[in-house]
């Protein structure tokens, strides 16, 4: 069993810590600034716009965009589901640690 590895990650304007295995880093990493750069874009879009909207906002259209792949018949045979699965937690403790900062 491999150790785990802390990566700092900034989302909607708040650094957030998360650990994952080491083989996932650069994923996850990558993970959390797609998810900031839709944040973003929320936010850019409307100044009346919280912080928290705008993370449940682009929660939500990841998970259309991932349920419209899943219905639309793609295979998954190059796609580990096992790391979707990880990646999909990790954003879900991306997202609850934001929501957490926000109730501050």
């Amino acid at each position: 069993m491999s150790d785990k590895q802390t990566i700092s990650v900034r989302i909607a304007g708040k650094d957030h810590k998360l650990s994952c295995e080491p083989q996932d880093a650069a994923s996850l990493a990558a993970a959390a600034q797609a998810v900031d750069m839709r944040v973003e874009k929320l936010r850019a879009s409307s100044s009346q716009i919280t912080s928290e909207r705008a993370m449940a906002l682009a929660a939500l259209d990841i998970a259309f965009e991932y349920a419209k792949l899943t219905q639309s018949g793609h295979s998954h045979s190059t796609v580990d589901a096992g790391r979707i699965e990880k990646l999909n937690q990790r954003l879900d403790q991306a997202i609850e640690s934001i929501q957490g900062a926000l109730d501050v």
